[in-house]
């Protein structure tokens, strides 16, 4: 009895249809299973990453994303064809592409011309073995250059000189992950003689950038504010901007914020600047904000001109800054292409809403002061020039010339007069 009722729990656990199943069947079923979960246990141990050198509280997986993004690297699955399959997310900070646009193109089309054939003559005769305990004898590596991804359109087409190093496999169970779904979803049983050998590798910049994007941004945590004085100078800055540009507000205080632009942003930036100092209120374009970390975070803001409810001289712009994704960028400057002052629906924050967001340091505005303001666009009151007011010509050009740009404006009035 003992006997058949552990033969019974046994023919539940490996049982695959209804059928009632033997005692014999039941013992082939059971040594067929521990046989296959022997084989996994054994391929996993030699995929461990047993280094001393890998903290422990970390997973294989996380610690060997953090190397790739270490090296400026990227992991990359592409056919024999040259189709790819699968592109890791890292690509985006560093070639610009995202994964799901590059999933079902050929690789052909994103390397240079002159490397077009190479890369034909090495995937023609590929590597036969493919062996999944053969490693090092496998191992295949080429340079050639890849095509950065464009912002704009009107863009100028660049490439980096990027190392792929990896190896080719057949073995199609390391394509599939948990509940038996694909894990590449450019694939499909028609492409199976496609990807019956494919290309597995990483993709590594030979020349290394010191400033990337950051690409993933937590939905939680994407908005901050923050406080310029006339001269575009941090004088106050939120709690909530700590977890997305890295800087404590001690750190920022004081700085132009022209030195955290990014360079090919500064034109557009400056628009912006000209078009809030004429009306007094607006919405930025999408621009990049280089982060403690050297990363560039995409930003957008909306901002207004605070005055003095006494004197209705102006005393300093209120910022709300709102993280923007890299798809969503891309959408928007494929859609306009020469845009400078966004007005997407995502940006249109209330006035209301900001001032609620700027708290703890309301802005001190006096119904009075609101037909002042309409009265003069940019900077009213001749009462203003002589120190606080800020005019088109002393918006700084660039990330370092907004002190010596304030000193000329100075000479030259003293000068005309």
């Amino acid at each position: 009895d003992q006997f058949n009722l552990l033969i019974g729990e046994l023919s539940s656990m490996v049982a695959t249809t209804g059928r009632k199943m033997d005692k014999s069947t039941v013992l082939k079923s059971t040594i067929s299973y521990l046989k296959n979960h022997n084989d996994l246990a054994e391929r996993s141990r030699e995929n461990e990453i047993q280094q001393e050198f890998k903290p422990a509280f970390l997973t294989n997986e996380e610690f060997a994303h953090l190397i790739i993004e270490a090296v400026c690297g990227f992991m990359i699955v592409f056919s024999s064809s040259g189709k790819i399959i699968y592109v890791s997310e890292s690509i985006t900070a560093l070639l610009g592409h995202l994964p799901s646009d590059l999933l079902n193109l050929s690789v052909y089309d994103l390397v240079s011309e002159h490397d077009q054939d190479k890369l034909y003559n090495l995937f023609l005769n590929p590597v036969t073995s493919v062996l999944y305990e053969q490693r090092q004898d496998n191992e295949i590596s080429f340079i050639c250059y890849f095509k950065r991804n464009k912002i704009r359109s009107t863009d100028e087409v660049l490439y980096e000189l990027v190392k792929f190093t990896g190896y080719f496999r057949a073995d199609m169970e390391s394509l599939q992950i948990e509940n038996g779904e694909n894990r590449f979803s450019g694939f499909n049983s028609r492409d199976a003689d496609d990807t019956r050998l494919v290309f597995v590798g990483t993709g590594r910049l030979v020349t290394p950038q010191l400033a990337r994007e950051i690409v993933i941004v937590e939905n939680t945590k994407s908005e901050f504010t923050s406080r310029y004085s006339l001269h575009w100078k941090f004088i106050f800055l939120d709690h909530r901007a700590t977890p997305i540009i890295g800087y404590l507000p001690f750190e920022i205080l004081g700085t132009s914020g022209y030195d955290y632009y990014h360079m090919d942003d500064l034109e557009n930036v400056l628009s912006c600047h000209k078009t809030l100092m004429q009306k007094g209120e607006g919405t930025s374009c999408f621009y990049r904000f280089l982060t403690k970390g050297q990363q560039y975070v995409w930003l957008q803001t909306r901002f207004y001109i605070t005055y003095h409810q006494w004197t209705s001289k102006p005393q300093f712009v209120v910022c709300s800054h709102k993280v923007i994704s890299h798809s969503n960028v891309l959408k928007y400057l494929r859609k306009e292409p020469n845009s400078t002052a966004v007005q997407s629906p995502e940006s249109q924050f209330s006035r209301q809403a900001l001032r609620r967001q700027s708290s703890p340091w309301p802005p001190n505005r006096s119904p009075g002061s609101q037909s002042s303001h309409s009265e003069v666009k940019g900077f009213p009151s001749r009462r203003a020039d002589s120190d606080t007011s800020m005019s088109v010509d002393s918006v700084p050009p660039s990330r370092h010339s907004s002190h010596m740009s304030s000193q000329t404006v100075q000479r030259s009035r003293c000068v005309s007069t």
